[in-house]
This record gives C-alpha cells, structure tokens and sequence, in this order.
C-alpha cells in the first residue's frame, strides 16, 4: 500500500513538473515572438525613416540643380542682350578704328567692374555668413582683375609688325580664356548668395555687380575673337606651344 501511494505521488510530481515546464516554454516562445514583432516594426519604421530621408535628399538635390540651371540660363540670356544691344546701338566703326574701340570698351566695362567691387568691399550693412561669403568672393575677383589687365597690357603690347610675322600672345589669350571662366563661376556664386541677403539695398549691390561682370565678360570675348583673326607668317608654330 505504501509503494502504491509512493508510485503515485511520483507520477503526480512528475506530470506536474512536465506541466510546468510546458507553460513556462509556452511564455518563452511568446516573449520571442512579441520581440520579433517589435524587431520588425523597428526595421520597418527605419526603412521608411531611410526612404523619406532619401526622398528629401533627392528633392533638395533637384532644387539645387534647377536653382543652379536657373542662374546659367539667366547669365546667358543676359549676355545675349547685351551682344544684340551692342549690335544694334553700333554703327560700323572705321576698320582700323575696330581694335581701339574693343580695347577701349574692355577697359570701360573693367572700371565698371572695379566700382562695383569697391562699393561691396566698403558696405557697412554686408554681416554676417551671407555678407562675408559675398565679399570674400568680391575680393578674389578684385585679384583677378588685377590679373585680367596684366594679359590685355601683353596682347596690346605686341606691335603690328611682330604679330605680322609671329602672331599674337597666345599665352595672354589662353590666360584671358581661363580668367573668363573663373569669372562665370563667381556670378553664378554672388547670384546665389544675393538672393539670401535680407537687406535690399545689398541685393541691388550684388546684382549690379554681377551685371558688370556679365558686360565685363562679353567685352573680353570681342578682343580674344578679333586678336584670334589677325594673321601672320608662324603664328600657327607659337599657338602650338601655347597650348
């Protein structure tokens, strides 16, 4: 009778203890399951965190793009203007008239340009981030037209009998070349930047500088064509190792 009642109180215990440890596996493959859950929603709300952060990214990149198109199409617009007004308001000048019409006109816009440059350095309401960008970038064009003059005083140096024979600077013309584009870069610059500027008086600043330049610009491009057309004997040969 003794061992009967052992025997059963064993096997109580024992489907107890099996009881037992089947819920308590139940409660663990429940736990892992809410974490999966959790995980999942984690990874879900990071993936569309990631998406609209993409989406963001790529809507300020299409703005930048457009603003940037914006502006060259505005320069260039600008530009022919100016060439069709020039056309247009220009009698024919007397043939040997044309080159001290071109230098002079180079030189005009130049001094223009060196006004305007002046009249940024010297603004008392150009502060802060925007003001200082616009004037540090004011200031390498100051540089730059110092340098802009020294190749025009190279090309204009030259006399006619030497450019008979050996042609024109070509090393100046490459230097005007690259200045011009250096130029094109700064607009496009100070046209971003004056459109973020809170003082009106300093919008119309930068915009008449950046006018100036354009003009400035155009006139560089006439004398580097009509020096390119003069002709000579080996100018072919220096224009080779200018390159």
């Amino acid at each position: 009778m003794k061992k009967a009642s052992c025997l059963l109180l064993v096997l109580l215990f024992s489907v107890s203890f099996a009881f037992a440890e089947a819920k308590d596996e139940s409660g663990q493959n429940s736990m892992t399951e809410r974490e999966i859950q959790k995980t999942l929603q984690a990874e879900q709300e990071k993936e569309q965190q990631q998406e609209q952060e993409k989406e963001r990214r790529q809507s300020a990149e299409e703005k930048k793009e457009s603003e940037q198109n914006e502006t060259k199409n505005i320069i260039i617009e600008k530009e022919k203007e100016d060439q069709e007004q020039s056309k247009a308001e220009k009698k024919p000048p007397e043939k040997e008239d044309v080159p001290k019409q071109i230098s002079e006109n180079a030189k005009t816009q130049m001094s223009i340009v060196a006004r305007k440059i002046e009249e940024i350095l010297q603004s008392a309401t150009l502060q802060g981030e925007i003001g200082e960008q616009v004037k540090q970038i004011t200031q390498e064009q100051n540089k730059a037209q110092n340098q802009i003059q020294q190749e025009l005083g190279r090309l204009e140096s030259r006399s006619k009998n030497l450019k008979l024979l050996v042609g024109i600077d070509y090393g100046a013309v490459k230097n005007l070349k690259k200045q011009i584009e250096q130029n094109r870069s700064r607009i496009e610059k100070l046209f971003q930047l004056q459109k973020q500027l809170p003082n009106q008086d300093d919008k119309n600043i930068v915009q008449e500088t950046i006018l100036a330049l354009i003009q400035e610009d155009t006139s560089l491009r006439e004398k580097i064509t009509f020096e390119e057309q003069t002709k000579s004997w080996f100018g072919w040969f220096f224009k080779f190792f200018a390159r």
